[in-house]
């Protein structure tokens, strides 16, 4: 037979050690040094699966993890990145704050061009053609 379900769109799908899970939509905004750096006129939009999200615009968004996860050497992050116009830099970051300035490099990071200041290099980015990192 015919079951609806009722899918909560305001919910992004990830998973952690093989085990889905939910995060909420409650979008924080990063700092630099005390200064915002978000524009909070704009939001991530999490598409009507929940599998991924679309940003717009210079945004310096969190989205807080259920609960918290100890990053080490042997932690794998996995994602797909498209990005359709190239910034300065894109990123996503592990931080337990939101004050950029106050970590040591907790973001990956793709750049186009190539450029060491804020974080490290971790791939180049081509408009338009989607990554596995």
């Amino acid at each position: 037979g015919l079951r609806l379900v009722r899918l909560d769109r305001n919910k992004l799908d990830i998973e952690i050690n093989k085990v889905p899970e939910q995060l909420e939509n409650h979008q924080l905004s990063y700092y630099y040094k005390d200064y915002k750096q978000d524009t909070s006129d704009w939001l991530m939009a999490i598409s009507e699966d929940g599998s991924g999200v679309q940003i717009n615009g210079n945004q310096w968004k969190a989205l807080q993890l259920n609960s918290p996860y100890n990053v080490t050497h042997y932690t794998i992050l996995e994602f797909d990145i498209v990005v359709t116009e190239p910034g300065d830099f894109h990123s996503i970051c592990l931080d337990e704050n939101l004050d950029v300035a106050l970590d040591e490099n907790p973001c990956v990071s793709f750049m186009t061009p190539k450029d060491d200041l804020f974080h490290m290099l971790t791939t180049e980015i081509e408009a338009n053609v989607p990554k596995r990192l």
